[in-house]
């Protein structure tokens, strides 16, 4: 999704929608949730959004899918 057909990383379009905002509705057993907001955000992105408000993003762990788990902390200024 991030990576062209060549492997070339590319940037998503300005002025459109994030493709990774999302509307989930779950249903278990017949019952249905309220339909919640989720965000499907890459590595790069996250990490370059979350340090220009104050946010360290350590990436904990990441996948040959691109999959990752990220632990974001407040930046403290000294």
């Amino acid at each position: 999704m991030f990576v062209n057909e060549e492997g070339d990383s590319f940037d998503l379009p300005k002025n459109k929608p994030y493709y990774g905002e999302v509307k989930y509705q779950m249903e278990y057993k017949g019952k249905k949730s309220k339909p919640f907001d989720w965000l499907f955000v890459d590595a790069q992105s996250l990490t370059k959004i979350a340090n220009t408000i104050g946010l360290n993003v350590e990436i904990i762990y990441k996948d040959e899918e691109h999959q990752f788990l990220a632990k974001l902390t407040k930046s403290f200024s000294a």
